[in-house]
């Protein structure tokens, strides 16, 4: 059950984190940059004792961060991948 809850909490704030570069995407700012950068390190600079998956994810965003924030340089590229997902799906039906 812990950690049941260490994953929710991670997963809203992921969700919080997500629409912050939403919002920066609309209103691009040095401030806001700067807040989200430390938000990063944050939210996947946590670490949960007796739960190696999820610290091991975790990892994985810290080990993409350049890749993840590149919405901090260039705000005009999609957050996800969903449309070619869905391209995808269209053509193969």
């Amino acid at each position: 059950m812990y950690q049941r809850n260490n994953i929710v909490e991670v997963q809203d704030l992921l969700w919080d984190y997500y629409q912050q570069l939403k919002h920066y995407q609309l209103e691009p700012s040095s401030l806001d940059k700067t807040i989200l950068e430390q938000a990063f390190e944050q939210l996947f600079g946590r670490c949960y004792l007796h739960h190696g998956t999820l610290n091991t994810v975790l990892k994985g965003f810290r080990e993409h961060k350049a890749q993840l924030l590149l919405v901090l340089e260039y705000p005009q590229l999609p957050l996800h991948n969903n449309d070619a997902e869905t391209d995808i799906r269209g053509a193969a039906a």
